[in-house]
């Protein structure tokens, strides 16, 4: 008895001393990683929409980071058209867009023909997808993505930007390991969007933020083509490094990694 005792004791030990060895390995992890070169995108001051029949073209702004894109834009006296699931076009999911000032068109971005027919029913100046799903079957990351790439280009717009992920293609080894367990399914499809769009021809720019946050925003942020950045950022301030991007040409045909500077951990 005494041994089974003492047996039960050094088990429970090993396995408090185990997760103490993981528990800390992933805290770790998660400590920011600021690269030494950060490319600062230039924002336009004046709207570029304003006085043309033309607007920007949003999938997945109805939260999150397309949320974020549009209130920059709009802020601006842009014209933006949100293209939303037609299972959330109800008045409570979109009353608030409406609110903005934005033209909601219906699209399910993974069904081509509801795409194709956004594309022919506007006149976009750029389009940005910031669409992506855990939950969904099957996940838009890749092949809603590929859908947009697709109809952009056949609609003659030149300039796409699409948000990825840290822990995407070549970022792989950025990401703490907890992130990459979590999102194991749908990180090797967003590396399938990103090689898809970069091989498209279109004026692209891919952007990788980090861990994102929502309602803290610091007015910091950084871009950076350094693989090994890593680090947290609110939507907010991402979207303000997007829309900068639409208007600088210097970010087309590059990707970049994001996150906010003054974050060093994810309780920050």
């Amino acid at each position: 008895m005494i041994k089974l005792l003492k047996f039960i004791v050094k088990a429970i030990a090993g396995i408090i001393i185990l997760l103490v060895v993981l528990i800390g390995s992933a805290i770790l992890s998660m400590k920011s990683n600021v690269p030494d070169e950060v490319f600062e995108p230039v924002m336009a001051t004046e709207a570029q929409t304003a006085s043309s029949n033309k607007s920007y073209l949003v999938f997945g702004g109805r939260k999150g980071t397309g949320l974020e894109v549009i209130k920059v834009l709009r802020a601006r006296g842009e014209r933006v058209t949100a293209a939303i699931r037609p299972s959330s076009m109800t008045p409570e999911k979109t009353d608030h867009l409406k609110d903005l000032g934005v033209e909601l068109v219906a699209a399910d971005a993974t069904n081509p023909d509801d795409v194709g027919l956004v594309f022919s029913a506007g006149n976009y100046i750029a389009v940005v997808s910031s669409i992506g799903c855990l939950t969904c079957d099957p996940p838009s990351d890749y092949i809603g993505n590929k859908i947009i790439t697709d109809a952009t280009k056949l609609a003659g717009v030149k300039r796409l930007i699409q948000i990825s992920a840290i822990g995407v293609g070549s970022s792989e080894n950025s990401a703490p390991w907890i992130s990459k367990v979590a999102l194991a399914k749908i990180l090797p499809l967003k590396a399938q969007a990103e090689d898809y769009l970069a091989a498209s021809g279109l004026d692209y720019t891919i952007i990788r933020p980090g861990g994102l946050k929502s309602g803290d925003s610091s007015g910091f942020g950084y871009l950076s083509e350094d693989i090994d950045a890593f680090g947290y950022i609110d939507r907010a301030d991402l979207a303000r490094l997007i829309v900068a991007c639409l208007d600088d040409e210097r970010s087309i045909g590059k990707t970049y990694q994001s996150a906010d500077e003054t974050r060093t951990w994810i309780f920050q």
